[in-house]
């Protein structure tokens, strides 16, 4: 089963890679202001979306450790289809009531949507392989079809003079691909899809189960693309490009990562439930909080050490974005060290306390966007901080919900966070210090390709800071013996042989 967890971590890696890699390309190549566009239009459908899971997927995942699972999903299968349809309606809403069917990008939007379309019916599918533990099945298909999506964002921007009108283009090779996506998901679960009619006991067990989410479901959607429409509004499509760049190009990435990883351990945290076996859900927890700690501190660093020069090798045009990148990288960081106190507590059956805390901690991030980004709303003065006020609004909830996930894990299952992480944090500032001076007084007088200093700075840091966890015992030979285990390549062909 491990295999799995790796296999599962390391196809989800590559395929954010290659994400990263085709939308590297297309920023390059696009212009500042129609990528703001491409932006704002991802932005208003996926706001659109924003009723479209209500927290029935933590609740199908909670499901899965019962004996009559295949009974489920027909039931859920069908919340789902009536759920797309009425956010489908609500979009529609919306285009009339902000005036987008009068915008000249107005098709793209639609041919975007039919995308979305696609995609999230391909979601449903995705979640049914993961909750049978059928993780390679999906993500393989997931890293295939991503890789030919994003090869031809590659050759669609290293042509782009080609096209005279490139938004079309762009929207519907996502058309093509999120297509393929759903006609590849329903032929690699043909075997693992046992559809039934909806069952009208269990369709109302799903209500029960999900009311306490239902609040924090919508208000995650909303909060996180509320921004992006009030830069848009306020301050025009060149801002909304900066934004998106960070935030949804690099912290989002990183972010989904941590996610989709702990998405297959919340599973195993309800089978734990189930066996009421509190040491294992607390060991996995430490686990999963060790290896995310030392693994999104080691890109803190390196940010924090070569932002600028990253940006000027790779993105001169977005240089200015900068300080939003300084500010938002610690967004995934937290983010992914407080993912598995959180996804204890549905599977624990601590919905209510959690999504009431998820509320209010959303409601804070709309109410602090509300302020601090736009000049003026409704007639009212707002401070007008701009992309500054969306940076600050998104990164201060997350330090809440880092402190508060593990309040609530030790107030109901006695899991008192790790202290070593503190000391994790702490080690990266000696590590920048150390790794700046012999950057500034040495490399750069010794390197002269920007490259080349980019590649021995970022392993130069990498190294001491790897080198302060071993003499703190943060790190240990154990740990080197598990990585060489998790290389062992035999046991993933032979797990993925046996599951496909």
């Amino acid at each position: 089963m491990k295999e799995k967890f790796i296999a599962s971590i390391a196809i989800q890696f590559l395929t954010r890679i290659i994400t990263v890699i085709g939308y590297f390309f297309l920023v390059s190549s696009l212009d500042v202001g129609l990528m703001g566009i491409f932006a704002f239009i991802i932005s208003f459908l996926n706001f659109g979306f924003a009723f479209v899971d209500l927290g029935f997927k933590s609740i199908h995942y909670q499901y899965s450790s019962n004996s009559k699972f295949n009974d489920y999903f027909g039931t859920y299968l069908s919340i789902k289809l009536i759920l797309i349809i009425f956010n489908l309606f609500f979009i529609f809403i919306l285009i009339l009531l902000f005036g987008v069917w009068k915008e000249e990008f107005f098709i793209y939007l639609i041919i975007h949507l039919i995308a979305l379309i696609f995609l999230k019916l391909s979601e449903i599918f995705t979640i049914n392989l993961r909750s049978k533990k059928k993780v390679i099945k999906s993500e393989l298909t997931f890293f295939v079809i991503y890789l030919f999506l994003n090869l031809s964002l590659i050759i669609f921007s290293l042509n782009l003079d080609k096209f005279s009108d490139p938004l079309l283009f762009l929207n519907s090779i996502y058309v093509v691909f999120y297509f393929l996506l759903l006609v590849s998901l329903l032929l690699v679960s043909k075997r693992d899809l046992y559809v039934t009619k909806l069952n009208r006991s269990l369709f109302l067990k799903y209500i029960k189960d999900t009311k306490p989410l239902v609040l924090y479901s919508i208000l995650y959607i909303i909060s996180e693309y509320t921004g992006n429409l009030l830069i848009f509004y306020s301050l025009g499509e060149i801002s909304l490009a900066y934004i998106y760049i960070v935030y949804s190009v690099v912290i989002n990435v990183l972010v989904i990562i941590s996610n989709s990883i702990i998405d297959i351990y919340e599973i195993y945290f309800s089978h734990f439930f189930k066996n009421n076996d509190k040491n294992a859900i607390k060991i996995m927890t430490y686990s999963i909080e060790k290896y995310f700690s030392i693994g999104f501190l080691s890109i803190l660093i390196i940010i924090y050490l070569n932002g600028e020069l990253i940006l000027s090798l790779f993105l001169p045009n977005y240089v200015q974005v900068l300080p939003l990148l300084y500010i938002m990288i610690t967004i995934p960081y937290l983010s992914a060290i407080s993912l598995a106190y959180r996804r204890q507590m549905v599977p624990g059956r601590k919905q209510k306390p959690i999504a009431i805390f998820d509320t209010i901690i959303r409601s804070l991030t709309l109410i602090m966007m509300i302020v601090l980004i736009p000049t003026e709303i409704f007639g009212i003065k707002v401070l007008g901080w701009g992309i500054l006020g969306y940076a600050i609004a998104m990164s201060i909830p997350y330090v809440l919900m880092a402190i508060g996930y593990r309040v609530f894990s030790y107030k109901f299952f006695n899991i008192r966070y790790q202290k070593k992480i503190i000391l994790h944090l702490i080690l990266i500032f000696p590590c920048l210090l150390i790794s700046n001076w012999i950057k500034s007084s040495f490399l750069v007088v010794w390197i002269q390709d920007q490259f080349l200093l980019l590649i021995t700075s970022s392993i130069l840091s990498l190294a001491i800071f790897i080198s302060e966890l071993f003499a703190l015992k943060q790190l240990e030979i154990k740990d080197i013996l598990f990585l060489l285990d998790i290389i062992n390549v035999k046991k993933y062909i032979s797990s993925i042989k046996k599951e496909l």
